[in-house]
């Protein structure tokens, strides 16, 4: 039996599009977040402090901790951002709506305030995580503490959904939440995602189906990995973006595909 371990992001990539899950099995190159994913992060942990003394968050406020958060860049990302320039650093603050960051905000403060800040408040940061009973492993962006309820956390750059979390982000909170139940001896019922582009904060239940398709999923890549067999590519597979473009086009359609 195969017994390695597959990570939560793998199931999320394998939503978009199995192929890649076959061209990249073995690999373990991580993924760099992008330079305004890393400054919208530090603000997702900046903003408890910030909140706990407002009932209004201003366009000031969120300008001002950008700020804030560049003077301590290149010590916490050095790789990034050890040698970005002051220039590149405000180009950056330019790009990202603070306007539109603190009107979201301030929405859910006149709304929840003490949940809220429950909500945003890391009760563990980045913490690594792994079920030997599922073998998957994963790191939420954070774990937050809503009453005696453990609930995992996201963080997301585009654009929220009209309503609910996007199918991949579901997917994430629902793998981590089983992490977190194995790891914590608990149940967890809820998770969110923090759009904080859009100071826009999403609280999802965690559902039965959820679970059922997170352990299914778990048994498709197992099985492409086993059995070495190239999945059918869906009709909204991103293949513009894809780094295995070249190598997918010339890969003959194998008929037992059609059983993923």
């Amino acid at each position: 039996m195969d017994q390695k371990s597959l990570r939560v992001s793998q199931l999320a990539t394998y939503h978009i599009c199995p192929r890649k899950i076959y061209f990249e099995e073995g690999t373990t190159k991580p993924t760099q977040p992008g330079k305004e994913t890393l400054l919208l992060k530090e603000l997702s942990h900046l903003l408890p402090e910030i909140i706990r003394r407002k009932d209004e968050i201003s366009e000031d406020d969120i300008r001002k901790a950008f700020h804030d958060i560049c003077k301590e860049l290149a010590s916490i990302y050095p790789d990034t951002f050890g040698e970005t320039p002051r220039e590149e650093l405000d180009e950056l603050i330019t790009q990202l709506d603070a306007k539109t960051i603190a009107d979201g905000l301030s929405t859910h403060l006149r709304e929840e305030k003490r949940e809220f800040i429950d909500s945003i408040t890391p009760h563990a940061s980045e913490p690594l995580l792994y079920s030997e009973k599922h073998r998957l492993t994963g790191m939420p962006n954070k774990i937050v503490k809503i009453g005696d309820e453990l609930v995992p956390s996201v963080l997301k750059t585009g654009r929220p959904p009209k309503n609910g979390v996007w199918k991949t982000e579901r997917l994430r909170l629902t793998s981590y939440a089983i992490l977190i139940e194995e790891r914590y001896n608990t149940i967890v019922k809820r998770g969110i995602v923090e759009y904080m582009r859009y100071g826009t904060i999403r609280r999802v239940k965690i559902r039965a189906r959820d679970r059922r398709e997170v352990l299914q999923t778990l048994h498709k890549i197992r099985k492409i990995h086993k059995n070495q067999i190239i999945p059918e590519k869906p009709l909204s597979a991103p293949c513009e973006r894809c780094e295995h473009n070249k190598k997918c086009e010339i890969t003959p359609e194998t008929l037992s595909s059609k059983f993923f």
